[in-house]
């Protein structure tokens, strides 16, 4: 058995203690199963001010609903709950009903989640307490809840828990806590988009927390198997079985799709996810999919917007624009001076395009090796090597020498962009002389 080492801070605390002290969940959980280190929650079945600490520790309640108490001694601080039940409302929005306070810690592991999550250190005693057999679990790599038609009724964010924690740990779900997963997906309908957000972003990274090579995939194509989309991204599973030409793709419209989110970057996994999301809606209007990413920006700041997962503004932005774009020069027979210009008037998203468009490449299933440099990414290099002007704030005049000579209004910003533009295809116009010449001349 593996020994669960325990820094000296906490050994000290509960040597301090007069009521036991254990260490419970993801700590216990990562050292049996070889992971890395993550926080540490300290519990028992004591109330915090009732643990007979002395002066060298300060305690802090800070949920009192819970228990939960910050105790810190010097630099150190440690979170702290006594044992607990819980009981829910109907529905599975997240937050228990009723809280009561046990000394037993079997009543504690039984509301716990999942069984690896259910096993505590007795740091006194130096031993593992495993109520729950969640130490076998983790040997047989294996996801599972001692009661799963209870824990997902009580918390549908407990769903996607599951999905990440298969992904990220490379356990495989116990099939009768798999099936209660899909028998209560629809208690994700009360979860906030907020909370959905949170977790949908730790599942497109899922490959990213302890290296399991494509978890992310895996957690991804988890979520369709157990009815999740619904409740995150409704049109992805309208991409089911839309079959695609069968001389560019290998797999219809959502295989496509989880495949584009293996091979992306991180940073673009959103996009990915997303990328494709006209599609279906092309291709029952009109028989085929002309024009899906027109279709498919039209419907990013709904599904994670306000209304939808409330990502931030900026995501929202980048994510439609990368969308918008994924298509633009596709079969590479757009002249060199409007590709040129289209880069530079999107500079700040031309290296996560780029990703987006080697990703969507590979997703066809029909190349083994990535795509070599893209156009866009010459010119891009070309442009920042070339020190070339793309914004209006880079030209050697400005708006205050445009009023200077005559123009005014509209006519200002119109004169500008058209000089700019001059300037990216030759950036040796970018000198005071040709650009007050090209705006005395401007007419809009």
């Amino acid at each position: 058995m593996i020994q669960i080492v325990v820094p000296e801070g906490v050994k000290k605390l509960a040597k301090a203690s007069k009521a036991p002290i254990y260490i419970v969940g993801g700590y216990v959980r990562n050292q049996l199963a070889g992971f890395g280190e993550t926080d540490m929650d300290l519990c028992g079945p004591a109330a915090p001010q009732d643990l007979g600490l002395d002066g060298g520790y300060r305690i802090k309640v800070v949920n009192h609903t819970l228990g939960t108490a910050m105790i810190s001694s010097g630099d150190e601080v440690y979170e702290y709950t006594p044992f607990r039940t819980e009981k829910y409302a109907d529905g599975g929005n997240h937050k228990p009903a009723e809280v009561l306070f046990t000394s037993e810690i079997k009543q504690d592991a039984i509301r716990r989640d999942f069984a690896c999550n259910s096993i505590y250190y007795d740091i006194t005693n130096q031993k593992i307490i495993d109520l729950l057999g969640g130490v076998g679990d983790i040997e047989r790599k294996v996801i599972r809840s001692a009661n799963p038609a209870k824990i997902f009724a009580d918390d549908g964010l407990r769903i996607l828990r599951l999905v990440r924690m298969a992904g990220e740990f490379g356990f495989e779900i116990d099939k009768t806590t798999e099936l209660a997963a899909k028998n209560n997906v629809t208690n994700l309908k009360d979860i906030s988009g907020e909370r959905k957000r949170d977790e949908l972003n730790k599942i497109l990274l899922a490959d990213q927390k302890y290296g399991i090579q494509n978890a992310h995939y895996r957690a991804v194509k988890l979520l369709g198997q157990l009815g999740a989309w619904e409740y995150l991204l409704s049109p992805i599973d309208d991409m089911h079985g839309i079959v695609q030409p069968q001389k560019y793709h290998k797999y219809d419209v959502y295989e496509h799709t989880m495949q584009c989110v293996k091979y992306a970057n991180p940073k673009i996994r959103l996009a990915a996810l997303l990328h494709d999301i006209g599609k279906p809606y092309c291709f029952r209007e009109f028989g085929n999919f002309k024009g899906h990413e027109k279709h498919g920006l039209t419907m990013v700041s709904g599904l994670l917007g306000n209304d939808g997962l409330k990502y931030s503004n900026k995501t929202i932005d980048e994510v439609e624009r990368l969308v918008a774009c994924h298509m633009y020069d596709k079969d590479g027979k757009t002249s060199e001076n409007k590709v040129r210009l289209f880069v530079a008037h999107n500079m700040d998203i031309i290296p996560k395009l780029v990703d987006l468009i080697k990703a969507d490449r590979m997703a066809t299933g029909m190349y083994e090796d990535e795509l070599g440099e893209h156009r866009f990414e010459r010119i891009y290099n070309q442009i920042i090597a070339d020190i070339v002007p793309t914004k209006l704030s880079h030209l050697a005049v400005d708006g205050h020498t445009a009023v200077d000579l005559g123009l005014t209004g509209s006519q200002i910003s119109k004169a500008l962009n058209s000089a700019l533009n001059e300037c990216i295809l030759n950036p040796k116009l970018n000198n005071v002389d040709w650009l007050t010449k090209f705006l005395k001349s401007y007419k809009s």
